[in-house]
Order: C-alpha cells, then structure tokens, then sequence
C-alpha cells in the first residue's frame, strides 16, 4: 500500500515538472522570437517599417537564392552598377571572389538593420551554412557581410562585400601652389576611398607626405573635431611625389567606421615636402614643410 502510495506521488511530482518544463520552453522559445528584431535599427537612424524590411528583405532572399541555385547571372543582376563597377566588372569575377569564395555550399541567412540613412538602408548579414543541406552545424563556415540597398532607375538594387555606395564630390582646393580637386568617395563599412587630381604648379618637386610617420600627419578631418587615420598599407610613396607642374590621380583610403552621422570635413596634408630634393638629401635637418586641408564636402 505504501509503495503503491509513493508511486502515485511521484507519477504527479515528474507531471508537474513537466508542465513547468514545457512552459519553461514555450518561454524561451517565444523570448527568443521577440528578441529578434531585424527592422530594430542598431547603428544609426530610426527603425524601418515592416513593410520595408519585407520588400528589401526579399530581394536579398533573391540574390541568395540565386546562388544557392547556380543562377549566377540572375545573381549579378541584383547589383547595383556602381558596385559593379567598384568590386565585380565582370560576371566572372563576381562568381571566382563572391559566389565560389562565401557559397561553397548551400547557405542561409538573417539581416539586421545597422544604419538608416532614409534614402538607403545598410544591412549586417549573417551567412551561414544551410543545416536542412549538410546535416551539421559548422562555426567555421559563418560569415558576415553588409549588404546596402539602393534605388537605380526605379529599382531596388544591392551593394555587397561591405560596399555602401559612392559619392561625387567634385570640390577643388588650392593652396601653397598645389590644385586638389576630390574627385569622389567610395564608401565602405570600415574605410573609405577618396580619388583625388593634384597638381603641383610649384617650381620644385614635392611629396604629399613625408612617408616617415604618415599615420600621424595625413588625416580625414571629420565634422565631431575628430580624424580618422590613412590606411599605410595601401599608400604608396610613388604617389606621393610630383614633379614639378605635374598632374596625378590618386586613391586615398581613410580607415572609418561607417555610422552614417559624424560626416567627413577635409583632407589634412599635415607633413608636405616642398622640395625634395633637399628632404632627400638631407632628410634628419629639413625643415621646410606646409600644410593644407582639402575640403570634401
């Protein structure tokens, strides 16, 4: 009887705790659901609208369906003409750097909005690889990319690879005898790329910088008072240096976070050589330096 008495009453106790459980569960689950937010904007900007998320959020689910499927033209269709242009000129280069480097296998996807600019709005994008199609969940195989959509001509079109967009600047600066003219701006999630026409119209060959501490003395003026720094590794000393009343095209690239507020101000040229043929010679005594600002706005 007594036995008979503790089973029963640990038939109802393992009852209980599995309703607890399973509402425990439920919880989760639906905690889960809510914290999920993909329209919640986390950079800059408001929070977009449902009905926006969903149309963008669809030609997303275009462009990786595609690739998933092998339709790599259909794919490259979905891009922009500017990020043509800039990273993928060809069908085939899109396919070898884009669709065989991140889509091995077949992948899934989820997006969050990271910066709303109104006219446009930059997506984190979390690419992994899809379970229903290895069978295994593989942290390796985990990418992030950010993912911008623009209007072109009417219609919605990505920019991929981190690339948010370019813009025409236009603007030309003239100081010390040296013509700068900003050309434009190619925006990145992490830096971006000014092209600048300098022309030297002094009677001596000069250098933009120094090249000695070139991190320190050329520099992205923003309007918060504070600067962003050139990225070393893509500077080239040959770029630097113009003879005299010679003309040049150059790429500067400023490691920047984009955050879509704190826009950039000027150029700074804080460490110009103007001769350099002296500062060759006698570079642990040359003094003779100038500085200028190059407006980018």
């Amino acid at each position: 009887m007594v036995a008979r008495l503790l089973i029963i009453v640990l038939v109802i106790v393992f009852a209980i705790k599995g309703v607890f459980n399973n509402r425990s569960d439920n919880t989760n689950l639906s905690s889960k659901k809510e914290a999920y937010k993909p329209q919640q904007t986390v950079i800059s900007g408001i929070d977009i609208s449902d009905e926006r998320y969903e149309q963008e959020s669809n030609i997303v689910n275009d462009f990786i369906d595609n690739i998933n499927n092998g339709k790599i033209s259909e794919a490259y269709d979905l891009l922009s003409n500017e990020c043509k242009e800039k990273l993928y000129p060809s069908l085939e280069r899109f396919k070898t750097y884009y669709c065989d480097k991140y889509f091995n296998v077949k992948r899934t996807y989820n997006l969050q909005s990271w910066v709303n600019k109104g006219n446009k709005v930059t997506y984190k994008m979390r690419i992994s690889e899809d379970l229903m199609t290895t069978g295994e969940y593989n942290s390796d195989g985990i990418y992030e990319d950010y993912v911008t959509i623009v209007e072109e001509n009417g219609n919605k079109k990505l920019n991929i690879n981190g690339y948010i967009g370019k813009k025409e600047i236009n603007r030309t600066t003239e100081q010390e005898e040296i013509k700068a003219e900003v050309i434009c701006v190619d925006i990145f999630n992490d830096y971006e790329e000014y092209t600048l026409k300098v022309t030297n119209n002094t009677a001596n060959a000069i250098m933009l910088d120094s090249m000695i501490k070139p991190y320190h003395t050329l520099l992205l003026e923003k309007s918060d008072g504070n600067y962003d720094r050139i990225d070393i590794n893509k500077l080239k000393y040959l770029d630097m240096l113009l003879y005299s009343n010679e003309e040049r095209t150059i790429i500067l690239k400023f490691n920047k976070q984009y955050t879509g507020s704190s826009e950039p101000l000027n150029i700074c040229f804080t460490n110009i050589v103007k001769n350099y043929y002296e500062f060759k010679n006698n570079q642990d005594t040359y003094q003779d330096y100038a500085s200028i600002k190059v407006n980018v706005r």
